[in-house]
């Protein structure tokens, strides 16, 4: 694999009661301006080898489209689970989520939609203190 320069990396988690619950999205930006969103569907690729799926978001596409193109079918299984099925560098993966996973991975999905479009501060910042003031100034305009 070729080293690639990491520009930003962001995680994306869900609560209950002040829990956190299940697994996240990583959403990992890197300098040539791709973008990989790994999300929560964990299916076998091979015997006792479990992963996520990893999208690989180009400059000019969005989450949503990219994820389109992993997607081949949802098929909703009662009484409360949803089938997905969808292919990864030419493999296919098919996982079943519960009905509060899938509706969680729609979420994460439209979360990582907003990361990705959001701007990267241009300066590097020496603490998280100055990072937050710089999102702040930018999010006043």
């Amino acid at each position: 694999m070729a080293h690639r320069h990491i520009a930003s990396r962001e995680e994306v988690f869900f609560f209950e009661n002040g829990q956190q619950f299940g697994n996240g999205v990583v959403i990992t930006r890197f300098e040539n301006g791709n973008v990989q969103v790994q999300l929560p569907i964990v299916y076998e690729r091979t015997p006792s080898q479990w992963i996520n799926v990893k999208l690989m978001v180009r400059p000019g596409d969005s989450v949503t489209s990219t994820f389109g193109k992993f997607l081949d079918t949802v098929e909703f299984e009662p009484e409360d689970s949803y089938i997905i099925v969808g292919t990864e560098e030419g493999k296919p993966v098919i996982d079943v989520l519960s009905t509060e996973r899938y509706a969680r991975l729609r979420a994460a999905l439209g979360a990582s939609e907003r990361i990705v479009a959001e701007q990267l501060p241009e300066a590097p910042t020496s603490s998280n203190g100055d990072l937050l003031k710089v999102l702040k100034e930018r999010a006043n305009g």
